[in-house]
């Protein structure tokens, strides 16, 4: 998941991205803005933002065939 390839608007392809979420979570936790962590890493927010979203999406697929936890 965290292995995409980003193309540009004429459909050729850029870098290869890796992006660690969790270390992303921890930096923000650790009181750095999403921009801070954003150039750290060498991206944009827009892409931390859209790997986030991405990165919840299949937290909640993978999910989704557990059981729910008893009240």
């Amino acid at each position: 998941m965290d292995k995409m390839i980003v193309r540009d608007h004429l459909g050729k392809r850029r870098r290869n991205i890796t992006i660690d979420m969790e270390k992303v979570y921890r930096m923000i936790d650790s009181g750095m803005t999403v921009r801070q962590v954003a150039q750290s890493l060498g991206v944009s927010t827009d892409t931390l933002y859209r790997r986030h979203r991405e990165y919840q999406k299949q937290a909640k697929y993978l999910n989704d065939d557990l059981p729910d936890l008893p009240t």
